[in-house]
């Protein structure tokens, strides 16, 4: 019997559950963040991307999209999606939001 770590077999099932509905936003930010894990930046920014185009106001998805241009170091991404993520959070006490604008 083959033993899978627990970010692998999550990415199965997380794979399976995105066939089935690629427009649900929890569905792809789990998705986002095992592909992260698995160092598949590629994979991630393109999975987000498809869905931002389709949805750009579900906030976890915009904070994926923010953590993936950090990574990649396209600050000027990181702000415009910032400024999206702080428009949409409000008063949000989410500590990365100040950072963002640090």
């Amino acid at each position: 019997m083959v033993r899978l770590d627990s970010v692998t077999a999550a990415l199965f099932y997380i794979q399976k559950a995105y066939a089935l509905n690629t427009l649900s936003g929890s569905v792809v930010c789990d998705l986002v963040f095992c592909l992260k894990k698995q160092e598949k930046q590629e994979a991630a920014e393109s999975i987000i991307d498809r869905f931002l185009a389709a949805d750009t106001i579900y906030a976890p998805a915009i904070a994926q999209k923010i953590g993936l241009c950090f990574d990649t170091k396209r600050y000027t991404e990181v702000i415009r999606w910032g400024a999206l993520y702080k428009k949409l959070e409000g008063g949000s006490s989410n500590p990365y939001v100040p950072l963002l604008y640090s």
